[in-house]
């Protein structure tokens, strides 16, 4: 696979764009990637971080077509690079927002809840913690990550219920800073990285680090639970489900 992370700078702020058309789904090389990307950014000295997809989609999540041929060991390799990323994002030392260019679907979902602040572009995209809906579980960091977010009643919703949600729910939930068109919500993400930036630069880094303890926590390779899950997905349940998606959808 050729490189789908593309970077582009706005003053001390750097953008890490996934650009893997046409749903920008997630597989082991995609989370690989934008892992690097971000470790790489940080040590290069970035003061701020933004997260993207390519206009119309942030990420549709898993790549189900893959992952449905996918034995044991190969997705049990996915699970582990995408909490390596889920891992990178939270301990982040610099601010990290999400620019949602489009839907944000399923393990997405997390990639964009770990970051400080979420910014989605108005239209008839959708937010959706999908992993109920697909039988599996979902992982601790996105349930408290969530429930930071809303509160525990909302976030039931949202996550034993799998709600989708349109970008004015969204922001009404909390779920996202604000909404945004679509040719602005990197600009919307950049600008508030310019106001993180604007305060004083210890006390905000030190305050910032002290409030994601808990997300930090939550990363930790025992809690990613790739065993657990792995089995989950193995299961008759899961691939009942799985089969019947990918042929309704032909993939992600």
């Amino acid at each position: 696979m050729s490189g789908v992370i593309t970077h582009h700078t706005h003053g001390p702020v750097v953008e890490l764009r996934l650009d893997r058309r046409p749903a920008n789904a997630l597989n082991r090389a995609v989370c690989a990637q934008w892992t690097a990307a971000l470790r790489d950014a940080v040590t290069g000295g970035a003061d701020a971080i933004v997260l993207s997809g390519a206009s119309g989609v942030f990420s549709s999540g898993a790549d189900l077509k893959e992952l449905a041929r996918a034995d044991r060991g190969v997705f049990a390799e996915f699970c582990r690079a995408l909490g390596e990323l889920s891992s990178e994002i939270a301990r982040c030392p610099v601010p990290i927002a999400a620019a949602l260019t489009g839907h944000c679907l399923g393990g997405a979902s997390g990639v964009a809840l770990l970051c400080d602040a979420r910014f989605m572009a108005t239209g008839h995209y959708r937010f959706r913690i999908n992993y109920v809906a697909m039988g599996l579980v979902p992982p601790l960091y996105v349930s408290r990550a969530v429930e930071r977010l809303v509160g525990p009643g909302p976030a039931a919703r949202l996550l034993v219920g799998a709600l989708p949600l349109d970008p004015e729910e969204a922001r009404a939930l909390g779920i996202v800073e604000r909404t945004a068109a679509p040719g602005e919500v990197v600009g919307a993400a950049v600008d508030w990285c310019g106001q993180q930036l604007a305060l004083p630069r210890s006390a905000m880094l030190e305050a910032r680090r002290r409030q994601r303890e808990e997300l930090v926590a939550c990363v930790t390779p025992e809690k990613l639970e790739i065993d657990e899950t792995t089995d989950r997905w193995f299961s008759a349940e899961v691939q009942a489900r799985l089969a019947k998606l990918v042929i309704v959808h032909g993939g992600a």
